[in-house]
């Protein structure tokens, strides 16, 4: 393909998908990285031609098209932002998109006074955040600190997890005493979602 056609169709991509993701050029690279990885195709691109082969591989998908529920709340970390009598607070939920698959959502909101209870309006935005270790079962998912947390999705990646994650229980631990010295550590349990497929003997 001509590199004046790769620049047009990646300019016409960018121009689509820019308003639905928060950096589309770090998108674009992360499944090209990913699609060259998996196949161990070897050529030489150049940058656009990484960007627009990318984009090529991007499946679109809604997280809560299907179903929005089973709620878990938990205190806020942060709040400076609530008056006496207040509490902030964060929110997860069991959101199931297409194919029926379950995945981890997250919002914020306050608790007034005489009890009204306050959301606030989530994130059009969503960041799968970073898996920087993996093993077996184990790893390690980072977000950017700049990221709303309701832009902040829990998507399966494990074999065992490949049909959903559902039903976060997340309960929040204090450590140490109040101060500078308390440590606080948020736990959850999860279902890991699968199926096994049995055949008769023979």
């Amino acid at each position: 393909m001509p590199e004046e056609r790769v620049d047009d169709l990646l300019t016409e991509n960018i121009e689509l998908f820019s308003n639905r993701h928060r950096d589309i050029y770090k998108v674009f690279k992360d499944h090209y990285d990913a699609a060259i990885n998996e196949t161990g195709y070897s050529s030489t691109f150049t940058e656009n031609q990484k960007l627009l082969t990318g984009a090529y591989f991007i499946m679109e998908y809604s997280v809560a098209s299907a179903a929005l529920f089973n709620p878990s709340m938990v205190p806020h970390p942060d709040q400076s932002a609530a008056d006496d009598g207040e509490m902030r607070f964060i929110q997860s939920f069991r959101a199931v998109g297409e194919g029926h698959i379950s995945s981890i959502l997250f919002g914020e909101g306050l608790v007034k006074k005489n009890g009204e209870i306050c959301i606030e309006n989530n994130s059009q935005l969503l960041d799968l955040g970073k898996i920087t270790h993996i093993c077996d079962t184990v790893y390690e998912l980072n977000f950017s600190k700049d990221t709303e947390i309701s832009s902040r999705v829990i998507f399966p990646v494990l074999e065992d997890e490949r049909l959903g994650i559902e039903d976060a229980r997340f309960v929040r631990f204090e450590n140490g005493s109040s101060g500078d010295d308390r440590e606080i550590t948020y736990y959850a349990t999860v279902t890991a979602y699968m199926v096994l497929k049995y055949f008769p003997k023979l």
